[in-house]
């Protein structure tokens, strides 16, 4: 017979199997496995299908490379160097590699098609839906939907009516066309808005909806401190905004859970950028991720899943059908984030 035992330790967890033979001679074997940071394989930008690059962005970073699982794309002449010949980054593809425009790639870096396809963890809101400090959701009342706020405690904090708003944030209710020559319906989803000059409260949320943020929200002196994650989409659309997820020290903010996450959508992710945005963080989308404009990404990657491109509902906006970075976004990234959710099982040593 034999049994194992889990232990947790510094970086991981010790894994030991004891086996029991005649007049109860035992063996044991060991294992040391940690988590490693995050399954990106040194790339700041990773998609589940294809990707189009059409702007001139800028990857740089120790782990600033870009893989598609699909067909990569390049039409623009984005920079892709980590600037450290000893820790080059690469521009890859599972499927093709088409270049139409003049990419820049560093010392030593890859580029090109047929590369191994990257495992990509499932993450989606609902799986750390219980990590929220406010839960934004919908109750039909008095023949209208209203928007219902509660707090960690599990109490009612807003009750708002369609247009009413709480702590900065707007509540829109859904609504939809009937087109009679086609019999198809169009629906707009529910909506949950941070916009104006107002801030939001420095927390974790977990919203059913799409979320927008627009308008002027955290600056350098004053981040947005906080973690999104939409049962919908998320529309970055601010014409300032700054904003980075809670760091460990931040007890009162922060959750293991949630970890170095800024965004995590069921839906899309859709960035229409300035060089007054700053996104740090991961941000990952369960189906596609869309990027134009300027955005500053000064720390953190971005994941699209693909699992799949659903049309629009009640619930959450089909904002992007398909991957793509246009505009000249800079991101840089060093392998210095992680999460649970994301993360691989390495198994470092086997004692005896």
């Amino acid at each position: 017979s034999y049994a194992v035992t889990i232990k947790g330790v510094s970086g991981g967890v010790l894994l030991t199997a004891t086996g029991t033979g005649p007049k109860s001679a035992t063996e044991s074997i060991s294992t040391l496995a940690t988590l490693d940071n995050g399954n990106m394989l040194g790339k700041a930008f990773v998609t589940g299908q294809s990707l189009l690059i059409s702007g001139s962005p800028t990857f740089t970073g120790t782990s600033g490379g870009i893989h598609a699982n699909g067909n990569l794309t390049i039409s623009g002449n984005p920079v892709i160097s980590s600037g450290n010949a000893a820790r080059p980054i690469d521009a890859e593809a599972t499927g093709t590699y088409t270049v139409t425009g003049s990419p820049t790639i560093g010392i030593g870096g890859y580029a090109g098609g047929n590369q191994p396809k990257h495992t990509i963890n499932s993450l989606t809101a609902s799986q750390l839906s219980s990590a929220y400090d406010y839960y934004f959701t919908l109750y039909f009342h008095n023949d209208h939907y209203h928007g219902y706020v509660y707090n960690a405690s599990g109490n009612r904090v807003a009750d708002l009516k369609d247009g009413e708003s709480w702590s900065c944030w707007t509540f829109t209710t859904y609504s939809y066309t009937f087109n009679w020559a086609t019999w198809t319906i169009t629906f707009t989803p529910f909506k949950w808005t941070a916009t104006g000059t107002c801030k939001p409260p420095d927390a974790t949320y977990y919203v059913i909806g799409d979320v927008v943020l627009a308008g002027t929200i955290g600056s350098v002196g004053n981040p947005w401190i906080t973690t999104i994650l939409a049962y919908g989409s998320i529309q970055v659309t601010a014409t300032n905004f700054v904003a980075r997820p809670p760091l460990s020290t931040e007890t009162s903010l922060y959750k293991s859970l949630t970890q170095d996450l800024l965004f995590v959508a069921n839906r899309d992710i859709l960035i229409t950028g300035n060089s007054n945005q700053s996104f740090t963080g991961i941000m990952s989308a369960y189906e596609q991720v869309g990027i134009s404009g300027n955005p500053v990404v000064p720390k953190g990657y971005f994941l699209a899943q693909d699992i799949s491109n659903t049309a629009t509902s009640p619930y959450g906006t089909n904002l992007v059908d398909s991957n793509y970075i246009s505009g000249n976004m800079s991101l840089t990234y060093n392998g210095d984030l992680k999460n649970s959710r994301q993360g691989n099982a390495v198994f470092q040593a086997t004692l005896y």
